[in-house]
């Protein structure tokens, strides 16, 4: 991507395709993470499109700090990130980086115009094989879940 560094959509698929093999081949298991931005369309409008990006740059640092670097963070477009973690193999891993992600993410931020801003964060999360047979399919599972999550706008 390039304003935040982090994997493309087109990298991103390459990375599942990836996961998936060793997946296949070690009889394991992997998460994938949607996380979407609550709230960012208010600093977009009220800040500009440059603050927009401060944030998604800053947002992007964030989670890759949180992950292990040989996990994925990708930023799909937009607002929306998702995280391929084979590292993770219970719910209860997943539960305690989905709160690590929550508290990395809403923390706030400052703006180089000197104003601070924070956003909401909505996550969605799907193991494979378990939930899904295939990445398009645990990806919009994950979706699935991270929609469910968000609040009323």
């Amino acid at each position: 991507d390039a304003l935040t560094g982090l994997a493309n959509r087109s990298r991103l698929n390459e990375r599942l395709v990836e996961a998936q093999a060793r997946a296949d081949r070690q009889r394991k298991s992997f998460v994938l993470m949607v996380a979407d931005l609550d709230r960012f369309k208010c600093i977009n409008d009220g800040f500009g499109h440059a603050a927009g990006d401060e944030v998604l740059i800053e947002i992007a640092n964030r989670l890759r700090a949180v992950v292990r670097s040989s996990d994925v963070v990708a930023r799909m477009g937009g607002d929306e990130f998702v995280l391929v973690l084979e590292s993770l193999q219970n719910p209860q891993d997943v539960s305690t980086l989905r709160h690590k992600i929550h508290q990395a993410v809403c923390a706030p931020i400052l703006l180089s115009s000197g104003d601070t801003v924070q956003v909401g964060v909505s996550i969605g999360a799907a193991f494979y094989p378990e939930e899904a047979a295939s990445a398009n399919l645990l990806l919009n599972q994950a979706d699935k879940a991270m929609y469910a999550e968000k609040p009323p706008v």
